[in-house]
């Protein structure tokens, strides 16, 4: 309903008005609204529905910060995934920065995931200089507890910080299918690569977007705000074990800009995550 009631209000004022694809047919399966935080331990989350660390090993540390349950927070029903520097913090490398994710699945592989669907997210980009790195993404399951095993990694959106990528109508993101190997190189394309895609209105940070992502048995297809903005075709030998979700704020170098250089708080906020069933007349294959 907020998600709704947002979108009327954005509209009568004039700016961007978002919506999701046409789901007549498809079952809502997994949602939060996040009126309440409800995240724990990536080690076993128990009955939250997140968890706090990428649950696939050691390359889940792709960020210069650290992963901290505690930059993750929900306030008037919006999650807040905040970039915070910590001088308390004690590391070698000078790194004292903090930030937050959220992983449906523990390293126990409890928790949310599935092999075919739709997942959508609303979202506002941090409003942050370069080295912010914001996703929403998938990943085969087969890869908990240790990477290293055949599966997919789906980007459905990738959002840099507003001094990273521009294009000629305003901000720009980026969706891309990764098809692992296990020794860590990828299938060739046509199923490997993504693209960068215009924001809809230009504006990431203040204005509210949806980002989709479509998993059928022929091809893997991204929207943002109901409309198809590309796909790839799906290999199923790499979709042998269902996706479970991350979303996360994570930094890279360099760090430029406000709030990274004034050593301030930015956020990723989220509105809402949902997945969604395939409608019933779909044709599911077996795992390869």
């Amino acid at each position: 309903m907020k998600a709704i009631i947002a979108t009327f209000c954005l509209a009568a004022l004039g700016a961007y008005a978002q919506q999701d694809i046409n789901l007549t047919g498809y079952k809502l399966v997994f949602s939060d609204e996040f009126q309440t935080p409800s995240v724990g331990s990536h080690k076993g989350k128990g009955a939250a529905k997140w968890g706090d660390w990428p649950p696939y090993g050691p390359a889940g540390a792709f960020s210069v910060s650290h992963w901290v349950r505690g930059r993750v927070r929900v306030n008037n029903g919006i999650l807040f995934c905040d970039a915070v520097w910590n001088p308390q913090r004690s590391d070698a490398a000078g790194n004292n920065w903090e930030s937050g994710l959220i992983a449906s699945m523990d390293i126990s592989r409890s928790g949310f995931a599935q092999r075919f669907g739709y997942w959508s997210a609303r979202m506002k980009m941090p409003h942050a200089g370069e080295g912010a790195w914001c996703a929403f993404w998938l990943a085969s399951a087969s890869g908990i507890p240790n990477a290293g095993t055949k599966g997919y990694e789906i980007d459905i959106a990738e959002l840099y910080g507003s001094q990273f990528k521009k294009g000629p109508g305003g901000d720009q993101y980026n969706w891309v299918v990764h098809p692992w190997n296990a020794d860590g190189s990828q299938a060739p394309p046509p199923y490997e690569g993504g693209e960068w895609v215009d924001i809809p209105g230009g504006d990431a940070i203040n204005q509210w977007h949806i980002y989709g992502c479509k998993v059928a048995p022929d091809f893997i297809t991204f929207y943002v705000d109901g409309q198809e903005v590309g796909r790839k075709p799906t290999n199923l030998e790499y979709l042998k074990d269902p996706l479970y979700i991350i979303i996360n704020y994570a930094l890279r170098d360099p760090l430029t800009g406000d709030p990274f250089a004034s050593k301030g708080r930015s956020s990723l906020q989220v509105d809402w995550v949902r997945a969604y069933s395939l409608p019933s007349k779909t044709s599911i294959p077996p795992p390869q």
